[in-house]
Order: structure tokens, then C-alpha cells, then sequence
């Protein structure tokens, strides 16, 4: 029983003996909490691929190319290959969850990325107005409510002064027009009835009306806060099943942009949610329309 074993193992099969090995000491090190191992795991899978590519090589020209061994040929590539940058990923990913930079650790917080992260949770394709004075005199009229989630990421105060954003309908970009800034204005936006009661009802948004929050104060490191926007799109809700990400472009007070997507799938967006917690749109007492509102011109 030993003998044939012996065999088996040191004879035509000893690439694939020592390859397996290899990949299995690779796996017992990327599994380790040293980050040292973590990273030599890199060198063993490494080798173990390329001797598996070998052996692969040496069995298409031992055995000529005839048909159909180029087209197994190529597939075995491609599942070697691909089984490869699954697993350096998952080794990287491994090294940066586990061993992030000492000064991170040091506070407790995750290290930044440099980067500005959004994720759109609601999308409304309904009449919005932005008003004017108070009471209201002028309105603009808007299509877009968005409900996004902002983290900064960049490791520093972001005074954001300035963003463009564009929704991927199906493989067009719709560039959305930004309502006129309500900076200072935390009671700007609302919705209006005109049919059988006639009413207007405005937001608060002095905690979570992105026009208003990133004028008042800088968005700080490592904060993620919930914010309204108001846009003309165009768009219907007729659209919503098209989309399926969002494009934003933030400038901060030096004019530096910083861009980011998110994805987008109508199953997921939470919905117009009116109410008291963090993030939710607070609707204020409906107020008569005066006699004297009009619509200011396009612009």
C-alpha cells in the first residue's frame, strides 16, 4: 500500500503533490494573525500557480493541440487565473482588515481613505418646490428629492461648497440640475397642494438639508451623517427600475473635487420616510398659499 503511494506521490504527480502543499501552507498563513505570514502567503500561492500554469503548459504540448484540447486548454487558464486573483484579493483584504496603520489603531478609528463615500437611500421623482422669502413670494419648481448617506473619508474637515450629480439610466448618464442653494435658508424646501385644499407644507431641514448643514459647518473626519438634495432631473418615477447608480461630484472651499458613486436598486431605496429620527425629512405645519406666489422664470 506504501509503495504505490510513494509512487503516486514522487512520480508523474509531483508537481500537483507539491503545488497542493504549497497552496495549503499558503492558506494556514493567510489564516494566521501574523502579519508576516499573512503576507509570505502571497509567495506560496504564487508558486503553487505558476506550477500548476506549468503543468498545464507541459500537457498541451506533450499532447499537441488537436480538438477540443485548446478550447480545455484555455478554460483551464482562465480558472487558474481567476483562482488566483480571488485569492491574492482575499489575502489583501485579509492584511488590511486585520493590520491597519498603527496611528488608525491607535485612535480606534478605521484609517481614511482619502475618499468621500456616498450611498443614495432614497430617490423621489415627485413636485418639490424651493421658496422664496417669507412668506414664500417666488418658487422654483424641482422633480428630485435624494436621501444620500456622505461619510468623510479624507482625514481632514471637508467644507463642501460646491457638487454636480448624475444618474446611470440604463447605459445614458442623466446630469441632474442642482436647485438654487438654499445655504441659509434651512426652511426652503417644502411641497404644495393646489387642488381641493390648497396648502404649503415646507421641510426642516436645518439638521439634515445638504445645502444648508455643509454651508454652517465642516463635514469632520470619519463623520457620516444623512443628508436631503433637490434637484431638476427630468426624471419620472416611471424611471426608477432603469437606474442603477449615481455619479457625485463634491468641491470643497480650495475647489478640489471629490468624486464618488453609488449603486442604486429601487428594491432597497427606503422610501420618503417623514418623522423625528436622524436623517428623516420633518415636515412643518401646513401654511396657506398667499395670493401673491408666483414661479420665478427658468434659469
Amino acid at each position: 500500500m506504501l509503495k504505490p503511494l510513494l509512487s503516486w506521490i514522487f512520480g508523474p504527480h509531483i508537481f500537483e503533490v507539491v503545488a497542493f502543499f504549497l497552496a495549503a501552507t499558503g492558506l494556514a498563513m493567510a489564516l494566521s494573525p501574523s502579519k508576516a505570514n499573512i503576507q509570505a502567503a502571497h509567495w506560496f500561492f504564487g508558486t503553487a500557480f505558476l506550477m500548476v500554469l506549468g503543468r498545464v503548459i507541459h500537457w498541451l504540448v506533450t499532447n499537441g493541440l488537436p480538438y477540443p484540447k485548446p478550447l480545455i486548454g484555455a478554460i483551464l487558464f482562465a480558472l487558474i487565473g481567476g483562482g488566483w486573483m480571488i485569492v491574492y484579493q482575499w489575502v489583501e483584504k485579509q492584511i488590511q482588515e486585520l493590520f491597519p496603520p498603527s496611528s488608525a489603531v491607535a485612535v480606534g478609528i478605521q484609517p481614511a481613505s482619502g475618499k468621500l463615500i456616498s450611498q443614495v437611500m432614497t430617490v423621489q421623482f415627485e413636485p418639490v418646490f424651493r421658496f422664496y422669502q417669507s412668506p414664500p413670494v417666488y418658487f422654483q419648481r424641482l422633480d428630485t428629492m435624494l436621501r444620500i448617506s456622505l461619510t468623510n473619508q479624507t482625514g481632514k474637515p471637508l467644507y463642501i461648497k460646491n457638487h454636480a450629480v448624475a444618474a446611470l439610466k440604463g447605459v445614458e448618464w442623466v446630469q441632474f440640475k442642482n436647485a438654487d442653494s438654499a445655504g441659509h435658508e434651512p426652511y426652503a424646501f417644502g411641497v404644495m397642494e393646489t387642488s381641493e385644499k390648497s396648502f404649503i407644507r415646507r421641510f426642516d431641514l436645518s439638521a439634515n438639508g445638504f445645502d444648508y448643514v455643509t454651508q454652517q459647518r465642516p463635514l469632520n473626519p470619519n463623520e457620516s451623517i444623512e443628508l436631503w438634495m433637490f434637484f431638476i432631473s427630468g426624471l419620472t418615477r416611471k424611471n426608477l427600475q432603469e437606474i442603477s447608480q449615481f455619479k457625485f461630484a463634491f468641491y470643497d472651499a480650495a475647489k478640489e473635487e471629490f468624486s464618488c458613486t453609488s449603486a442604486y436598486s429601487v428594491q432597497s431605496d427606503k422610501g420618503t420616510v417623514v418623522g423625528t429620527s436622524t436623517g428623516d425629512l420633518k415636515a412643518l405645519n401646513m401654511e396657506p398659499i398667499p395670493s401673491n406666489l408666483r414661479e420665478e422664470p427658468p434659469h
